[in-house]
């Protein structure tokens, strides 16, 4: 009998070790543009959209797990959409660096990750740690110089589970880069 209870404490540390275990396989690490290491979720399924630069680079990317628009297409726009995606969530306000009465749409929209995109400037990567640390939702930054975005599509849509669509889009991005470098 003495055994019973002490067999029991064993299986109980095994099982919290294993799934703490589980729990660490269950996310994965990003290093972002800021060369910040960012604990991302296994799998995301809703990101949000730090600003116009995002919403354009994971509208092309996964406009299906997008939590809502910083933009709305307008009428003309909307004509060349698939129609699941003319009428999306409208996102009132981003979040700010230092005034946290954005974070309330933020939280309600339950996204996995909080991505921006565009110039990793010391100040916009400032606001980004700000926003993650008030509001626990891990946050990216993504360089978005034009000669940056064939990575951006492998480097994200990895993350993101849709690498085979993140190697097209790469694939048409570089050749177009090709075909411009010239006149760029």
């Amino acid at each position: 009998n003495s055994i019973r209870p002490s067999m029991t404490r064993c299986m109980a540390v095994l099982c919290v070790g294993w799934l703490g275990s589980v729990r660490a396989v269950a996310q994965t690490v990003f290093v972002d543009d800021a060369q910040r290491a960012v604990t991302l979720p296994a799998k995301v399924t809703r990101v949000f959209a730090a600003g116009a630069p995002a919403d354009v680079l994971l509208y092309t990317l996964v406009p299906e797990m997008l939590v809502g628009r910083n933009q709305l297409p307008s009428a003309a726009v909307q004509e060349f959409m698939p129609p699941q995606f003319r009428t999306p969530v409208a996102i009132a306000n981003l979040p700010n660096a230092d005034d946290d009465k954005a974070d309330v749409e933020l939280l309600s929209l339950k996204p996995d990750v909080y991505i921006d995109y565009g110039d990793v400037a010391p100040d916009y990567v400032a606001s980004l740690a700000n926003v993650q640390q008030r509001t626990g939702i891990p946050a990216i930054i993504l360089d978005g110089r034009l000669d940056k975005i064939p990575e951006t599509y492998r480097k994200l849509s990895a993350v993101l589970g849709v690498k085979a669509r993140g190697d097209v889009l790469a694939a048409h991005a570089e050749r177009i880069l090709a075909k411009y470098m010239g006149i760029l």
